[in-house]
């Protein structure tokens, strides 16, 4: 298996979009969601397993998770617009 994201949760902050993820690394150690956001402001990592995180925004709406222990699991909350 690989890398896979779902979209729990999606609501309106002002004029920000808030969204809740929740993703399971399956032997691997990175992933990308496609947020589908004009651009991120904010992202926070939850994890279930694991200590040593990484989280960068790859380009505009898509986040780009990394540094993570294999078949580590948790939520990711991205705030843009």
């Amino acid at each position: 298996m690989a890398f896979s994201a779902t979209l729990k949760r999606e609501s309106i902050w002002g004029n920000l979009r808030v969204q809740i993820w929740d993703v399971d690394f399956d032997s691997v150690t990175t992933g990308t969601i496609a947020s589908g956001l004009s651009s991120v402001d904010h992202i926070s990592f939850n994890n279930g397993v694991s200590e040593a995180q990484g989280l960068s925004v790859a380009s505009g709406s898509n986040v780009t998770v990394s540094g993570v222990t294999a078949n580590d699991t948790g939520t990711v909350l991205i705030v843009g617009l």
